[in-house]
């Protein structure tokens, strides 16, 4: 993980970036999404981020590998986003 994290575009970011709150339907919080899946975008190991989110049954909310999923982790919004993740980590 300490690889992950020395390589990580958002190593140096606020943690509110990646895990902003509010609902997905709040202005401010999807214009805080869309900063977050910036830095993502600029990243070299999504990958790995995606395999670590979809690894963690905590992961239910926040912006990892670029996909945000949502503000609650339940619903048709965070399986798509978990599908997302896991073709982004590779797992089928």
């Amino acid at each position: 993980m300490s690889v992950l994290v020395d390589k990580a575009a958002c190593k140096k970011s606020n943690a509110e970036t990646f895990f902003p709150p509010g609902r997905r339907d709040n202005q401010r919080r999807r214009e805080v999404v869309l900063a977050a899946q910036a830095i993502c975008a600029k990243c070299s190991v999504q990958q790995a981020c995606a395999r670590l989110a979809v690894s963690r049954p905590v992961a239910t909310n926040g912006v990892f590998a670029g996909v945000d999923l949502g503000d609650g982790g339940h619903g048709d919004e965070y399986a798509a986003a978990l599908a997302q993740l896991k073709q982004i980590a590779g797992a089928q």
